[in-house]
């Protein structure tokens, strides 16, 4: 078969039109604005069932370069350093506690789904786990790591489990967030701070901005890339495993701590342009991202793999409903954190922060939900570790 091969400046060209895609759909289809679906996850999904279409043919593969995908990623993930101010972060401080514990259950409850569902269909119990937090929590990157970790111990087929379930909650990721806090909106009549100032809406999201205030803040945001790639190499020599982008928030908030609000300072941090620079990054990124699944590894998901599949989404929505929304307050701020956490309990953060933004953009500003989220998300991998080398010692 054909492999076309894309270079990154040909992959970006391709994700913007993709986004514009996903723009132009939701436009015109009230099905996908009503369920909050993100126009990065709407164009994203539809290249790649072209591609699954294209390999089912027999007529081409398509790859392409990554580089831009990871740049967008980190630049997106920087901006959230940059809203990190102490005195926000303290304001947090009990619900980033209660999300963490939220967060514990959550993992428990999809392992031991998982090893439930297993066994009842016959299966080694930590089949369960490798299509359980390995892959929905922990993503690509956990899959590949425990993954093989499982294999090893003699379970058939623990690998490409994982990697075929990291792919389908990426996408259902992005699909089931939207909807289940849309309900909760509707049903508790929530809103935030734009939806309650509706001649406002439109220009709230418009501001004026200059060459040298735009020029200032890619400046910061590509400084606090630079050096928290440092940052995160020195964590990775001391034998840590940190996310790639987890030195350029960490150094992104530094800056931000140091930094002044008002523009006359020389320390002036201008967050509207860096808000900016983060939608572009996380819209890009996510295209790219869904632009790279290869559907057809989903055809795998047969028998227990499937079983395991439709478990772990029911799971997911039954705890967001009626446990995480009830347990943070029931307020509109709980309702844009369940779509978060459909994102990356499934998926991953970006996802999350996708859904989040979709939600927001018309119903308005949940600040607190942006700052706890990306927070709960760089503790995400310690303790799903944590609970994953318990239950591979339980059921080894």
């Amino acid at each position: 078969m054909q492999v076309l091969s894309l270079n990154f400046y040909q992959a970006g060209a391709i994700a913007i039109g993709c986004y514009a895609l996903g723009l132009w759909l939701n436009a015109r289809c009230r099905l996908l604005r009503d369920f909050f679906i993100p126009a990065a996850v709407v164009g994203g999904l539809m290249f790649a069932l072209l591609k699954l279409v294209l390999h089912a043919l027999g007529i081409m593969d398509i790859v392409f370069d990554n580089v831009l995908e990871q740049f967008f990623m980190t630049l997106f993930f920087t901006s959230i350093g940059f809203a990190a101010k102490l005195s926000f972060v303290r304001s947090g401080g009990n619900k980033l506690l209660l999300l963490a514990g939220l967060l514990a259950v959550l993992i428990i409850c999809q392992d031991a789904l998982g090893v439930t569902i297993a066994r009842l269909l016959g299966e080694h119990p930590l089949l369960g786990v490798a299509a359980g937090s390995i892959p929905l929590v922990g993503g690509y990157g956990s899959a590949g790591v425990f993954g093989p970790l499982i294999q090893g111990l003699g379970v058939s087929g623990a690998m490409a489990s994982s990697m075929a379930m990291a792919t389908f909650g990426l996408i259902m990721g992005g699909l089931l967030g939207g909807p289940i806090a849309g309900i909760l909106i509707r049903q508790h009549k929530l809103c935030g701070t734009a939806q309650e100032r509706t001649e406002e809406t439109c220009e709230e999201k418009s501001f004026t901005t200059t060459p040298r205030l735009f020029m200032r803040a890619m400046a910061l945001m590509l400084i606090a890339m630079g050096v928290g790639s440092i940052v995160s190499d020195i964590g990775k020599q001391m034998g840590y495993i940190l996310p790639a982008y987890l030195g350029s928030i960490m150094v992104a908030a530094v800056l931000r701590n140091l930094g002044e609000d008002e523009p006359e300072s020389r320390r002036y941090i201008p967050m509207k342009e860096i808000t900016v620079l983060a939608d572009i990054g996380l819209n890009i990124f996510l295209s790219m991202a869904l632009m790279a699944l290869n559907m057809w590894e989903l055809a795998g998901l047969f028998g227990p793999l499937a079983a395991l599949a439709l478990g772990q989404m029911l799971l997911m929505s039954i705890y967001t409903y009626f446990v995480v929304f009830r347990a943070l307050g029931k307020d509109y701020e709980a309702a844009v954190i369940v779509a978060a956490i459909c994102g990356f309990g499934l998926g991953a953060v970006p996802t999350a922060m996708a859904n989040m933004e979709a939600i927001t953009n018309r119903h308005g500003h949940a600040p607190m939900a942006f700052l706890l989220v990306p927070l709960i998300g760089s503790l995400a991998d310690g303790i799903n570790a944590a609970v994953i080398i318990t239950f591979i010692n339980i059921f080894k």
